[in-house]
């Protein structure tokens, strides 16, 4: 049982905001223009629209494109090859006019060398020193997500990360998370959002809710917003998919850390009703790709065929929304995702 208020909303991020209007101005045909198809992966293509993939509508399909192609014509940031276990750790923007979003916090920290230590032992209390400048995973990304790379050992295990602080945008998010997975082929994927307390998910469902996505500034995106009930229609709505991880066995290994620091995550062992915002739609999106199944999304301008080889763990943990940004919520949190981190990666 939590520790945390179970007054906030279920679903991750949910917005108590329906979208309205879907005007919105048109993206330039330029700025599509220029981004062209630059960075091409061969498992990944561009496609014509298609009733066979998510839609947002015409206007939300085709910025969600934009904003993909543009982030992977970004030089990457993470290496595959550099020394290490693989891992994926990502983390989301502002929504919903909040000043913070705990998630990207802690993992853009996790991040920074001059906040957190590249050696540490697993299950240990980090403290955040006084004086280091935290940084509040704000990022006025032109592409959909800012990504960094890190080097950890813990417990004399190298960890090779990928960190990404994701905006909150539908059909978004979830492609630069398989596109990385496919380019960065990671052993183990933890996947962050801010939610009413902590939890260790059990698993995704197929499901959208009409809520608008978000943009790096918190202001609504009203054209991204689902058009129908599912992500992906090659399988049917209301599929669920478990997490790829053993909650019970994690459980376990942190319990030390929980104990100290007296947060105890539940721990659902399937879909959790109500999460049916872009929590549930990335982590149906990073399942799917570990299974290697084709993703069609943004009506079928954005087409992935994954092939990844790791046959990776994949988690999502909903931290709670209100935390704050200071050096004991970045010590006590980081703490916990790098454990995690570290038990995933065996």
């Amino acid at each position: 049982m939590s520790v945390y208020s179970r007054s906030f909303p279920r679903a991750c991020f949910r917005s108590i905001s329906r979208a309205g209007s879907r005007g919105f101005a048109q993206i330039s045909a330029a700025f599509v223009g220029l981004l062209g198809a630059a960075g091409l992966v061969a498992a990944i293509s561009i496609s014509a629209h298609s009733s066979s993939a998510s839609e947002l509508g015409a206007q939300g399909n085709l910025e969600a494109k934009t904003l993909f192609e543009s982030y992977r014509s970004t030089p990457p940031a993470c290496d595959p090859t550099a020394p290490g276990k693989r891992v994926l750790l990502t983390g989301f923007g502002l929504f919903q006019g909040a000043t913070l979003n705990p998630s990207g916090a802690i993992v853009a920290n996790v991040a920074d060398p001059t906040v957190w230590p590249e050696m540490h032992a697993a299950n240990q209390l980090i403290p955040v020193l006084a004086g280091a400048k935290l940084q509040n995973g704000q990022y006025a990304t032109p592409n959909g997500a800012r990504a960094f790379t890190r080097a950890l050992e813990i417990d004399q295990l190298k960890l090779n990360v990928c960190v990404l602080v994701l905006d909150v945008m539908w059909d978004v998010a979830g492609a630069i998370v398989a596109y990385e997975m496919d380019r960065f082929q990671p052993q183990a994927v933890l996947m962050l959002g801010a939610g009413p307390w902590g939890i260790l998910e059990g698993g995704a469902r197929n499901q959208t809710s009409t809520l608008h996505g978000f943009r790096p500034d918190g202001a609504p995106a009203l054209a991204n917003v689902p058009q129908s009930t599912y992500t992906l229609p090659a399988e049917p709505s209301n599929t669920e998919l478990p997490m790829r991880w053993d909650t019970h066995a994690l459980e376990a290994s942190i319990a030390p850390l929980m104990a100290a620091t007296f947060i105890y995550p539940d721990y659902p062992t399937s879909w959790r009703p109500g999460n049916d915002y872009i929590c549930n739609q990335i982590s149906y999106i990073a399942l799917s790709a570990a299974a290697n199944h084709p993703i069609r999304l943004a009506g079928g301008l954005i087409e992935l065929a994954p092939k990844i080889q790791t046959n990776p763990q994949v988690g999502f943990f909903h931290v709670p929304s209100s935390l704050s940004l200071s050096n004991g919520t970045i010590g006590t949190w980081g703490s916990l995702v790098t454990s995690l981190l570290y038990f995933m990666s065996q």
